[in-house]
């Protein structure tokens, strides 16, 4: 979590593990240091946590400290320190803030034994997989995977929005994604797509340790931005990225007015950023948010100590 919109969006994800999360499973929220008056919480935000008694871990991420000439996508760093702060036993499941389960679910619907647990990518959107691989002097691998969305074969690809790893593994995922992300960034061979650059460097860390994999499905990481959820289809979370996408999915819309109504700090919170306040009862949609949820339709954190 950081400071900003990205805090409301940690706020709708805790309050929905709170509520729906079954099973003894550890809840921590992980933010990166910073010393800017413009990158602290909300007292609201820190409220919410104190009820929902969430511990609030702070760490350093050393790698973007150094940085002088932060670029797009940089800050997806914050995710593998994350990494060095879990123990060694059981299994972790990572979430991005943008999620909100809607489904009561136990954690061991995740789990099946492998080293390391994700979601496809939904559309197989790269192809300098030469490139890159040849980088770290290793071979394309021959087995492929299918995006979710597109349903185009290729190398292992995985949605680095949810993922579930053995904590024994995590340091050395750590160092190896780190690793992996910042000699990509050097090469230049993917500067061009800052989400395309952290998933493909976790893809290779994960060729490159010869882990486990296992790959979940939709059900458990739907990518709400992309589709609504067809008949029948109840998914756990769901990954929404912004507002406008929550508004049109019923059933997180209505998640997040309960939690507003059980949090009130949580609505003040929506009403001090961006769209936010487009989830507040029955309100009236900006004409540039209605446009762009027109558009879409047209269109095709950690948990630990889980045995």
């Amino acid at each position: 979590m950081e400071p900003g919109e990205l805090e409301i969006q940690a706020m709708f994800l805790l309050c929905s593990i709170r509520k729906r999360l079954q099973g003894d499973s550890q809840v921590f929220v992980y933010m990166p240091e910073s010393n800017s008056v413009d990158k602290q919480l909300q007292p609201e935000t820190l409220e919410i946590l104190r009820r929902l008694d969430i511990p609030l871990i702070i760490f350093r991420n050393t790698w973007l400290n150094d940085r002088n000439d932060l670029r797009p996508g940089d800050r997806f760093s914050n995710k593998y320190f994350a990494l060095t702060q879990i123990p060694g036993s059981g299994y972790t499941i990572f979430l991005d803030s943008d999620m909100i389960l809607v489904r009561d679910l136990h954690p061991e619907k995740l789990l099946n034994g492998a080293d390391f647990m994700a979601k496809p990518v939904c559309f197989m959107n790269e192809n300098r997989w030469d490139e890159l691989y040849g980088l770290f002097n290793m071979e394309i691998p021959r087995h492929k995977v299918r995006a979710s969305i597109d349903l185009k074969a290729g190398p292992p690809y995985f949605n680095g929005g949810l993922f579930c790893i053995r904590s024994s593994i995590a340091d050395k995922l750590f160092s190896t994604w780190l690793d992996t992300f910042s000699r990509s960034d050097q090469s230049g061979i993917m500067e061009d797509n800052a989400v395309n650059r952290e998933q493909a460097a976790l893809a290779i860390s994960v060729m490159q340790m010869q882990i486990s994999y296992y790959l979940l499905t939709e059900e458990i990481n739907f990518p709400a931005r992309s589709k609504q959820p067809a008949p029948g289809i109840n998914p756990y979370f769901l990954h929404y990225h912004d507002p406008e996408c929550i508004y049109k999915v019923p059933v997180a819309l209505q998640e997040a007015r309960n939690f507003m109504e059980d949090y009130p700090a949580l609505r003040e919170l929506t009403g001090k950023m961006g769209n936010w306040n487009i989830l507040s009862g029955p309100a009236i949609i900006p004409r540039r948010v209605k446009t762009r949820l027109k558009m879409k339709m047209k269109g095709a954190l950690q948990l630990r100590g889980i045995k």
